[in-house]
């Protein structure tokens, strides 16, 4: 709160000039009423700010990161399925950097990892 912002002008805090989703999807064909759907979900994120720089200080930059997630979903029958799926399989390191205004480096104010993510359910309607 409060402050004179250093940028007169700049993107908007927390948009990403770009952003690209992919989907690959596979479902093999079987006899009876078993199914199978295999996907994969790659999204990229650009550079984006996550917190507007004031008095002097530059924006805090959020770096461009990747995340693939896989789905796969066996039927059983119409009634039971099996899900198993994985979430943020790459495991970037989430980056966050900040431009030195005496020096016009850029350094790296925080970072860390989100984690990789398993599950497996089964499900049965009635």
């Amino acid at each position: 709160e409060g402050g004179l912002y250093t940028d007169k002008s700049r993107q908007l805090q927390g948009a990403s000039p770009y952003l690209i989703n992919l989907d690959m999807n596979y479902s093999p064909k079987f006899t009876g009423e078993r199914e199978l759907s295999l996907s994969a979900v790659y999204n990229i994120q650009g550079p984006r700010i996550s917190a507007v720089g004031i008095n002097g200080i530059s924006n805090v930059i959020e770096e461009a990161f990747h995340l693939l997630d896989f789905v796969a979903v066996y039927s059983l029958n119409p009634k039971m399925k099996i899900k198993l799926q994985g979430k943020n399989l790459i495991n970037q390191d989430q980056k966050f950097t900040q431009k030195i205004k005496d020096t016009g480096r850029k350094e790296t104010v925080e970072h860390y990892k989100k984690g990789t993510g398993f599950s497996i359910g089964f499900s049965m309607n009635f």
